[in-house]
């Protein structure tokens, strides 16, 4: 009978209120800003002839110039492969145009190769790093590549992202994170040997001061997960009850929404110690999510196996399973800026790019 005493005393304050006033003084329910699902996927562009090409990220400068990084092999016209990998993809707004940076084949050495690239995070349409599947970063100006440097600890990385041309960090396997400073490369503690898969950074409102997370996973519940917060010179761990063992990718808004994905997609309002909430597998994704990155809030977006994209408005989830074919393919990485975004990955042994935008 608890609950119809609770409903009774509802209804008679409600009377009461009616009664003894002609004007609500309580303050209308704001719903959340929310953005348009609405966008249309080009169809994929599928590059290379094979040979286990593919595209691990991607960076967006504006609406007709974005880069891809990866290696995506062909060839030549007796039908001999070309060993020597397009590790650069150059898209004008149409067209993805193949470009190979040459790094050091031995760092110390003057030889050279076009190894596969990990990552690609630009400043802008002038300065563009490129990582190497290795320990080497090459800087490209948008016309010609304008250095080559060799970090001082060999590891694979996975990510680079920057503050600015002086605040630049690479982190990847065995727990590496280094720190450019304008100069010199930087090695930091990050208290792991777990690989550290993805690192974002944002600044913070009011301050401006930056702040930045990475995520590090192993191959097996064992090995256990890292969510990493790097201050300066140093990363420490930050509370990461609730989350899957499996993480793959980070992406925030300081202060307002962190977002952590994998075999589900977590998330919470502030980095307490409260436990991550998060949507498992078959909720918002079926497959494992690879990355997540967003204009805002209310824009987000979250790609992974078997070619899964969906995106948060502000209010609700959407699937884009019914626009985006190839179901045994994998978006590894996506980018987003303003109302476009671009998602990469493999279909088969090729590279794939997909364009979407908002109508």
């Amino acid at each position: 009978m608890k609950w119809f005493i609770i409903l009774s005393a509802a209804v008679m304050l409600s009377l009461t209120q009616l009664t003894s006033c002609k004007h609500s003084t309580e303050p209308p329910i704001q719903e959340p800003d929310t953005t348009s699902h609405n966008f249309v996927w080009e169809p994929p562009v599928l590059l290379g002839d094979g040979a286990g090409s593919g595209l691990y990220d991607v960076t967006i400068i504006d609406d007709t110039l974005a880069y891809a990084a990866g290696a995506v092999y062909g060839k030549d016209s007796s039908g001999t492969w070309d060993l020597n990998a397009y590790n650069l993809l150059k898209w004008n707004g149409m067209n993805w145009n193949p470009i190979r940076l040459q790094f050091y084949t031995i760092c110390g050495q003057s030889g050279r190769t076009s190894y596969p690239a990990s990552s690609v995070f630009a400043f802008g349409a002038s300065d563009v790093w490129i990582a190497m599947d290795g320990s080497q970063i090459a800087r490209w100006n948008g016309n010609v590549q304008t250095a080559t440097m060799c970090l001082p600890v060999s590891f694979s990385i996975k990510k680079v992202w920057g503050g600015n041309a002086n605040v630049i960090y690479a982190v990847g396997d065995g727990g590496n994170i280094l720190r450019y400073d304008g100069s010199n490369w930087l090695k930091l503690s990050s208290g792991t040997t777990l690989d550290i898969r993805d690192v974002w950074g944002a600044a913070e409102p009011g301050t401006g001061r930056l702040q930045i997370l990475a995520v590090a996973s192993g191959n097996s519940p064992a090995d256990g997960k890292k969510v990493l917060q790097i201050n300066g010179t140093a990363a420490s761990s930050v509370p990461d009850d609730g989350l899957s063992w499996s993480l793959y990718g980070i992406w925030f808004v300081p202060g307002q929404k962190y977002y952590v994905v994998g075999a589900g997609i977590g998330q919470k309002d502030v980095l307490d110690s409260s436990p991550w909430s998060v949507y498992p597998s078959g909720v918002v994704t079926s497959y494992l999510s690879g990355c997540v990155r967003g204009n805002g809030v209310n824009d987000v977006f979250v790609v992974g196996s078997f070619m899964e994209c969906v995106h948060f408005n502000g209010k609700s989830w959407y699937n884009y399973k019914d626009q985006i074919p190839f179901a045994d393919g994998a978006l590894g990485r996506i980018a987003v800026k303003g109302n476009l975004a671009i998602a990469v990955g493999h279909v088969g042994q090729q590279a794939v790019a997909i364009v979407g935008r908002r109508k």
